[in-house]
């Protein structure tokens, strides 16, 4: 058996066998001890004696091979002769592997095939696939062992997806051998993945042989540190499963051992690689012989004994090697050569190299042929177990099917009538509803109609019936206030302020209510580039005597022309500035104009030294007679950030304040771009 292969081998052969053979699955208690009685029944008299027979097998666990062979037939013709497809299966899969370890492929691929047609579960459906996959990659016919290995990926898949880790080290194992390192990295890690979702010591075990192959890909592609790091990790995982005291531990002990041999000389580091050749001295040796051998060699090659090496290969039997397996060993005894500085025994092994591998093509040539009948026969009797299967399948599903098409008749016809019904009903409702909706929007739009009368006569009220008695009261206490006479005045004059002040609040209060009301018109607005430069200068000299008053400053830092509404950008700005002074405690009121712009707005920045707004109020102060303090405090109308609000999104934008407490307020409007700006 090839070492390349190992690692399918003990994954598939010692892990799946113990299941397959487990007593457990014939729902026996295998504890009789072999009996010479039991080798003179007769397993095809009848599926009792059968099943004793089996019990007794899976009971034996030494074997002369011989004797072995020859006992597993016997049960596998008895099974095929009473077609007890249960017991074929496993006569015929222990026979496979069987013929497996005595290196008789074409012998295991024939017992595998009997075994693959009488699976009775997809457990049984994917081990066979997984051995099978293993069998053709020995054979060297890549291409058919992958196929398997994926059909068992995929069983695994639908039942037991953690399963599948061992299919893909497989697969991992084929690409290495094929020199794809790339594609059997990648595989490795989807093997580890899946061994991360394992209970101990399963998941250590499969990661144990992922490192073990990572190590060899690496080493393959010539990244000999990557290759140290990995066989590393797998010599660390080794002493956590040597709690699996059987055949599994110390086969996966040879192999990391020979691995770790292999990379560290390949390292050049010799005294470690004899350190593992020593430990595997320990071990009886079957798969890995021959690459024991071959590190020995090169050990002593490295270490300049180039006798000792041929001493060492000449021991090797190399007639019924592989051309694989012969390859490095010729290579080997033609380095000892050199190094002795005999050329021609060199050249004489050289030819024998040539000539093995001439005679490894031959050998390719009738193994193939062979194996080409082989798989001709499987899909023969593959296509006649389907043919029995799809027979019986055809006549079910015609009676299957007139029963449905039955079935289905009667209950279209219930689900259209229940669609007429509710497709009715629905259509009826949306009438009334559509019915509704018209008188109410009938109503409502009659009721909208009178109350944008009212707010016309309001407005109209307000800007004349309301304003000129206002101003009549003004000036005729200012007349009063005149004529009063002088050594009254001072106690009187006192009152005489509250009253005008009161009268001019009054009067604001009229102004806005009215500019309010005004605005809040569905109309049109007319859009026009404004020098917002110009403009603000106009609103500085307007206020020019009110600043004085409050003893503030104002300043303009520039503002990009926009396409905007003149009149209603000048409320906004205007109703901002003098809110900046108003709302004001500092020695110098200052408020500031800024600008800046983003992917979609224009931004003007309104910003003052004032009392600034408490956090949980800066929501609230633009909604209508919103007051955060007594009109004793602060003179106006409680509207003018309402307007400021309303003005703003009928521009189609919107307004934001960020403010600090004691520190000030900035006032941030943001003016949508149009395509034209």
């Amino acid at each position: 058996m090839k070492y390349k292969h190992f690692c399918n081998y003990t994954l598939l052969f010692f892990a799946m066998a113990l299941l397959v053979n487990s007593p457990f699955i014939h729902g026996q208690n295998a504890t009789k001890s072999p009996s010479v009685e039991w080798r003179n029944l007769h397993p095809e008299s009848s599926p009792q004696y059968l099943r004793d027979y089996a019990e007794y097998i899976d009971s034996c666990y030494e074997w002369e091979s011989p004797e072995q062979e020859a006992y597993l037939q016997k049960g596998l013709d008895a099974a095929q002769k009473l077609n007890y497809d249960t017991l074929i299966f496993d006569f015929g899969y222990q026979l496979g592997n069987f013929y497996l370890a005595e290196d008789s492929l074409f012998d295991a691929l024939s017992h595998l095939t009997i075994a693959s047609g009488a699976c009775y579960d997809d457990y049984t459906t994917s081990t066979i696939y997984n051995m099978l996959g293993y069998t053709y990659t020995v054979l060297e016919d890549y291409q058919t062992g992958i196929d398997f290995y994926f059909k068992s990926v995929d069983i695994k898949n639908e039942n037991e997806p953690t399963d599948a880790a061992y299919s893909f080290v497989n697969i991992s194992s084929t690409y290495n051998d094929l020199k794809d390192y790339d594609n059997a990295i990648k595989y490795t890690w989807y093997s580890n993945k899946l061994a991360q979702q394992m209970e101990y010591p399963e998941k250590e075990y499969i990661s144990l042989f992922n490192y073990d192959m990572l190590a060899n890909s690496y080493k393959g592609l010539n990244q000999k540190d990557s290759a140290r790091f990995y066989i590393e990790r797998g010599l660390d995982i080794l002493p956590r499963i040597d709690t699996i005291k059987h055949f599994k531990f110390y086969e996966a002990t040879k192999m990391i051992y020979v691995d770790a041999a292999d990379i560290y000389l390949t390292l050049g580091m010799s005294e470690i690689a004899a350190k593992y050749l020593q430990k595997l001295k320990a071990y009886k040796l079957t798969y890995h012989k021959v690459s024991a051998v071959r590190l020995e060699a090169t050990y002593e090659l490295q270490k300049n004994n180039p006798r000792k090496a041929l001493e060492i290969l000449n021991k090797l039997v190399l007639s019924g090697l592989h051309f694989t397996e012969t390859e490095p060993i010729l290579q080997l005894k033609i380095d000892a050569y050199q190094q002795l500085n005999q050329p021609q025994k060199a050249i004489e092994i050289y030819q024998a190299l040539v000539d093995a591998q001439n005679a490894e093509v031959k050998s390719d040539r009738a193994r193939i042929s062979r194996l080409a009948d082989i798989k001709f026969e499987s899909l023969k009797k593959d296509e006649e177990i389907k043919s029995l299967r799809l027979d019986q399948e055809v006549k079910s599903l015609a009676l299957q099917n007139q029963r449905y098409i039955l079935l289905s008749s009667i209950l279209a016809a219930v689900i259209l009538l229940v669609l007429a019904l509710y497709m009715r009903s629905r259509a009826q409702a949306r009438k009334k509803l559509s019915e509704y909706l018209q008188k109410e929007v009938a109503a409502k739009t009659q009721d909208l109609q009178k109350a944008n009368e009212e707010l016309r006569v309001l407005n109209y009220i307000a800007s004349h019936d309301i304003k000129e008695p206002i101003r009549n009261i003004g000036s005729y206490i200012g007349l009063i206030g005149r004529k009063i006479p002088t050594e009254i005045k001072p106690r009187l004059n006192e009152y005489f302020v509250i009253i005008q002040k009161s009268i001019q609040q009054l009067y604001t209060l009229v102004e806005d209510v009215a500019t309010y009301i005004n605005m809040s018109k569905d109309e049109t607005i007319e859009l026009e580039y404004t020098d917002m430069n110009q403009l603000i200068a106009s609103i500085f000299f307007s206020m020019d005597t009110y600043r004085e008053e409050r003893g503030g400053k104002l300043q303009n830092d520039g503002v990009e022309n926009i396409k905007t509404s003149r009149t209603m950008i000048y409320i906004i700005l205007k109703n901002l500035i003098e809110n900046g002074l108003q709302y004001n405690n500092s020695s110098e009121p200052r408020v500031i104009i800024s600008y800046q712009s983003t992917a979609d707005f224009h931004q003007i920045l309104v910003s003052d030294n004032g009392i600034g707004i408490e956090k949980q109020y800066q929501d609230k102060i633009f909604e209508s007679f919103k007051r955060l303090h007594n009109r004793g405090a602060y003179e106006g109308s409680g509207i003018g950030l309402s307007i400021v609000k309303l003005l703003t999104e009928k521009l189609n934008g919107h307004i934001q304040v960020e403010s600090t407490l004691g520190v000030g307020s900035t006032f941030i409007i943001n003016l949508p771009k149009t395509e034209e700006a």
